[in-house]
């Protein structure tokens, strides 16, 4: 499954029994109405979709779903995946997940939750400043390639590191106006790719 908008992409693989290959588009709200079912029924071990030319339909336990397909192409997301990387950061998800939510409550108060990210050596610093003050925080990592200083909308990284179950992730990075692509340490399960804010280089 995938979805994006102008700032991010989130790309997540599950496996299915049939292997079927078909390419739908649905609502990105009618799909979170789908999810609040799917988590009321959590008894519901397997769901199955059935699908024509038009419309979709999920099977639950005790549930029909039927929704309407949306028509056209959906946008070539792999042509937008970077293929390469300058930085790579093997870092512990709940400590960056932390370090971010402490630095967004002044960044909440400027009008991008804009947060600084310097990759240094071993560590992350972690910087956010508003008229209410100064945060910084650090977290240690594993890192192999260049030093970056980048900015992101913390919300952003914040609903990535709160989606995914791993202890630890790995960041890739080119330059400070390119992409972060967050992907797991092993595996294909999910590609998270977060557009970043520039920052001053004051």
């Amino acid at each position: 499954m995938v979805a994006l908008d102008g700032f991010r992409m989130a790309i997540t693989r599950e496996k299915m029994k049939n292997e079927e290959k078909r390419k739908i588009i649905i609502s990105a709200r009618i799909l979170n109405e789908i999810n609040k079912i799917i988590t009321e029924n959590e008894e519901s071990r397997e769901i199955y979709l059935i699908l024509d030319e038009k419309k979709a339909i999920f099977l639950l336990e005790d549930t029909k779903i039927v929704l309407r397909l949306l028509e056209g192409e959906f946008i070539r997301y792999s042509d937008i995946l970077p293929k390469e990387y300058k930085c790579k950061v093997n870092v512990n998800r709940m400590d960056l997940l932390n370090s971010i939510e402490r630095a967004s409550l002044l960044a909440k108060e400027g009008k991008n939750n804009l947060i600084k990210m310097s990759i240094f050596r071993d560590k992350i610093i972690i910087t956010s400043r508003s008229e209410e003050g100064n945060v910084k925080e650090e977290v240690f990592i594993e890192k192999e390639g260049s030093d970056l200083d980048i900015g992101f909308n913390s919300k952003y990284l914040l609903d990535v590191l709160k989606a995914v179950n791993d202890e630890t992730i790995n960041l890739e990075f080119n330059t400070s106006v390119s992409p972060c692509l967050i992907k797991p340490v092993e595996g294909i399960e999910y590609e998270y790719l977060v557009l970043p804010v520039r920052i001053s280089t004051n």
